[in-house]
């Protein structure tokens, strides 16, 4: 495995405030509900709402251009 991606996971699992979230079929059922045309953006939106994230930090474009979910960056 690379080693930056190595410093990171250990980095992650350092910090308190990452959490991973599995993919399941609570979020498919929001695909249906966002305009995000990218699969992975959908992902990331539905998780999003289900979260009910205060907000998303990313520099992605096209998510934020939908203004679906509050986004930071």
């Amino acid at each position: 495995m690379d080693k930056a991606v190595v410093r990171v996971k250990v980095e992650m699992k350092r910090q308190t405030s990452f959490n991973y979230y599995s993919f399941n079929e609570e979020a498919l059922n929001l695909f249906e509900e966002t305009k995000a045309k990218e699969i992975h953006d959908k992902i990331i939106i539905s998780k999003a709402k289900l979260l009910k994230a205060q907000a998303l930090i990313t520099k992605d474009e096209e998510i934020r251009k939908l203004q679906e979910v509050k986004t930071i960056w």
